[in-house]
């Protein structure tokens, strides 16, 4: 399932002039070939006129983490 072998054609086929993707992620495993779904901009918090200080950032991004879905699991990983 996790062979080189199986990675292989896509490589080739994602060098070759037939290839027209880029910016692009591909999860290939066995028989299967699974287009993800790329980087999205997710939840974001702003303060106006000024920078955010250090002692701001965990409280802000725990709130932004509360909005979010967890993250899927790729390859029976955890």
């Amino acid at each position: 399932e996790k062979d080189p072998k199986n990675v292989s054609p896509l490589v080739v086929w994602l060098s070759s002039k037939e290839c027209n993707v880029t910016g692009k992620i591909f999860e290939v495993s066995g028989g299967k070939i699974n287009l993800c779904d790329g980087w999205r901009h997710g939840p974001s918090e702003e303060v106006e006129g000024r920078k955010f200080e250090v002692n701001e950032i965990s409280e802000t991004v725990n709130r932004l983490m509360e909005k979010i879905s967890p993250p899927e699991s790729v390859y029976g990983s955890r």
